[in-house]
């Protein structure tokens, strides 16, 4: 089950972090969490992950429909530009560590329990190049995306032995919209970086890489 929402910087062509386990972004969303089936076997839910209450309904909404459900994929990102000149950026950075480092932790929690029963499971939380290197612009954003790193770590290590599996995917730019192509054209195109994530994730990777700390 995926968590989603966040941009991407650039250059990391292999976005997959593993550790000795193994080491996913919600945008949130006023709406009940009622699953929707798309195209394929993809089903969604929408999440407000600011809300608990809601991420504990869809969380019960979700386990009533995949009871078998393995892999939790977390990827709350909001990007909000901060003049830290001006104190009322704080509104900015507040909203900012909500969504994208409290929100992944809450949805985290949410779903632990269930694949700690099941005694195997995946966790994959998405970070970005932008927490490993200054980016002035958006500083609580990079804030926010360290810290996600620094959380994937402490997890792992603290579900060692449980069967579940922790992984970081740390994503280069990567052109989510037209605007963004015409603003960075050195980006990869979301189809192409899509289908990389996929062949990393798969059963049997196509390639594996190493991940690069740049955006």
């Amino acid at each position: 089950m995926a968590a989603g929402a966040g941009r991407p910087g650039r250059e990391a062509r292999s976005p997959l972090r593993r550790g000795r386990q193994r080491r996913h972004r919600r945008r949130p969303a006023n709406r009940p969490a009622r699953p929707t089936r798309g195209r394929g076997v993809f089903a969604t839910v929408p999440i407000d992950v600011t809300d608990q209450d809601g991420i504990d309904r869809a969380r019960d909404t979700i386990l009533h429909s995949h009871p078998g459900l393995d892999t939790i994929v977390t990827m709350s990102g909001v990007m909000i530009p901060e003049d830290l000149r001006d104190p009322a950026h704080f509104s900015a950075a507040e909203k900012t560590i909500d969504t994208n480092l409290l929100g992944t932790i809450r949805v985290i929690d949410a779903f632990t329990p269930h694949l700690i029963g099941r005694g195997t499971g995946t966790i994959i939380t998405v970070t970005s190049g932008i927490g490993f290197l200054p980016f002035p612009v958006m500083p609580t954003y990079a804030a926010s995306k360290a810290g996600v790193h620094a959380y994937s770590e402490a997890l792992r290590a603290q579900l060692d032995g449980t069967g579940i599996e922790v992984s970081e995917l740390v994503p280069p730019a990567v052109a989510t919209t037209p605007e963004q192509a015409q603003h960075n054209p050195r980006a990869l195109k979301l189809a192409e970086f899509a289908t990389e994530v996929m062949d990393l994730l798969g059963p049997t990777p196509l390639r594996t890489r190493s991940s690069s700390r740049a955006c």
